[in-house]
Parts: structure tokens; sequence; C-alpha cells
């Protein structure tokens, strides 16, 4: 067994204590020995304060277990702590309170059963005080290492949950990754505030009701994470699909461009007067009949 040099320091001065006392008793050496308790009384206070006083950084949470069973005991916020050293120990792994990034790309299947990989990247931080009662336990050794693996595994859920409801051509749109950001950002909240439930909706892309402000958060331990801390930054789908998809953009592009045309045409025919029709009429009766179109400057010169 380890033996700590506070406790080694608190016995020598317990011990110098008695020895001063039992000289002042037998031989009455007053001064000399109310100089020393007090002097070793000032020392024995000091090392008391660092046994039974903990500190803990302002960007840190403390987590302690009870010293003989191991398990978890409480968190400990910024500032000093009273420790009872005889039945209690401070690990030595803190819980940043500093904000946290977990990031990965993630392979999911589309509604059409088509692979995209989706490199996204979640800004989190940590609030002991927003953990279930019930799982503090668990949580209270994994958040000082893995607070980032706990964020992506709820991510990479969210994530598949929402694409697969979703065909291959939404993702595709030129606004898909920031309608994929919010909608990610609802379910990962949900998921870390034990919301989950309510995040399945049945298209799977539905808005999350809002939390109730009044209620407190109760989940992993994860502060509300605004929508501007989620980011996806590329959508990559097979080359072969991309190209499919680009062709079939570029042929929407052009009948789009084709039916605005006809539009225009319609609306400059409207108003056309009957002079005008009959001269359209004979430039097309020309047209076909003048193959080589050598009688059609002709014709437009009697027509003007």
């Amino acid at each position: 067994m380890k033996v700590n040099s506070s406790w080694v320091i608190g016995v020598g001065l317990a011990a110098a204590a008695a020895l001063l006392l039992s000289l002042y008793q037998l031989l009455g050496w007053t001064g000399p020995v109310i100089s020393l308790a007090s002097i070793l009384g000032l020392i024995a206070v000091y090392f008391a304060k660092r046994l039974f006083y903990v500190y803990i950084g302002e960007l840190e949470y403390g987590v302690v277990f009870r010293r003989r069973s191991g398990n978890f005991s409480r968190f400990l916020d910024p500032g000093p702590h009273l420790l009872n050293p005889f039945t209690e120990r401070l690990s030595p792994d803190r819980i940043t309170r500093k904000s946290q990034t977990a990031k990965a790309t993630t392979k999911v299947r589309t509604k059409e059963g088509i692979v995209v990989e989706i490199t996204w990247a979640v800004s989190f931080k940590v609030n002991v005080h927003f953990i279930k009662k019930v799982i503090r336990h668990k949580l209270a050794r994994t958040l000082p290492k893995s607070a980032d693996k706990v964020v992506a595994g709820k991510t990479i859920q969210s994530l598949r949950h929402i694409v697969e409801q979703k065909s291959v051509v939404a993702l595709y749109r030129r606004d898909a990754t920031k309608e994929l950001e919010h909608q990610l950002c609802d379910q990962v909240n949900a998921r870390l505030q034990l919301r989950h439930t309510q995040a399945l909706s049945n298209n799977g892309v539905s808005p999350i009701p809002p939390r109730n402000e009044d209620e407190s958060i109760s989940g992993l331990g994860i502060e509300d994470i605004p929508w501007r801390d989620v980011q996806v930054f590329a959508i990559e789908m097979p080359p072969e699909v991309e190209r499919a998809l680009k062709v079939d953009n570029q042929r929407r592009l052009e009948t789009m461009t084709t039916v605005n045309a006809l539009n225009r045409l319609q609306t400059a025919v409207a108003n056309f007067s009957d002079t005008d029709i009959e001269r359209l009429a004979q430039l097309e009766r020309m047209r076909i009949l003048d193959k080589d179109g050598k009688s059609l400057t002709y014709l437009l010169a009697n027509l003007s």
C-alpha cells in the first residue's frame, strides 16, 4: 500500500506535539514549549488543509469515489471542497468544462439503399448537473476521457435515422446540407437529453418539439447544443450516382429554361395584332415552300 506523505507528516506532528506536552508537564519549559507548539500548530493546520481540502480548477469538475468500495460518490464543482481522506478519494481524471468537439466521416444508406459518406462535427460542453441521477456512476467514469465518444455515438445514430428516411435526390439539393444540420441538431439534443422517443417521428426529419424551458435538462450531462455548433461539411456519393444526378439536374434546368422561353413567347404573341399574325403566317408559308431561301428576301421586302 502506498503511503501518502501528508499522512507521514501528520503523524510526525502529532508525535512532536505529544513530546512537547510531556516536556511541559515534566520539566516546566513553558516559553520554549509554547513557541514550538505554536509553530507546530501552524504547520499542522497547513498540512491538515492539504489533507482534508481539495481545490478544483475553474474549467473542470472533480469526481470523487468511495475509498473502500470504489463506488462513485459525488461530483465537485470548481473551487475548494472538504474531502474526508479516510472514506473518499479524488480521481486524478477530471471532467473538462471547456468546449469539446466530436467529428467523423460516417457511411450511411439512403432510402434507396445507396451508401453516402457524410463528414460532420459537433461542438459541445459537459455539465455534470445535467446527468440523470440513475446513470451518474457510469458517466463519472466515461465523461473524463470519452465525452466525445458519447456525443459521436448519438450523432451517428441520429444521422442514420435521418438519412435512411431521405432519398439521394433530397441529399443532392442545394440546401440539403443546411437542412441536415438543423435536423441533426434536433435529433442529437433529443438523444443526449434522453428525449429520443420524441425524435422517432414518422418521416424521421420532422423538427423535435422544443424542450420545456421550465424543466432542467436531465440526460447524459451535455448542455443543449445550438444548431450553429453542428456542422455538415460534405455529403459524398458514389461517382456514378453523382454523374447521374448531374445529368438529371441539367435536364431539369434545360426543361425549365424551355418552359420559361415558351411562356415569354406566348405572352409576346398574345399582344400581336391581326396584321402581325398574317405577316408571320406568310413568312412561315414562304419558309416551307422556298427550300433554297432565294425568294425569302423578296417576300420580306414586300411585307415591310
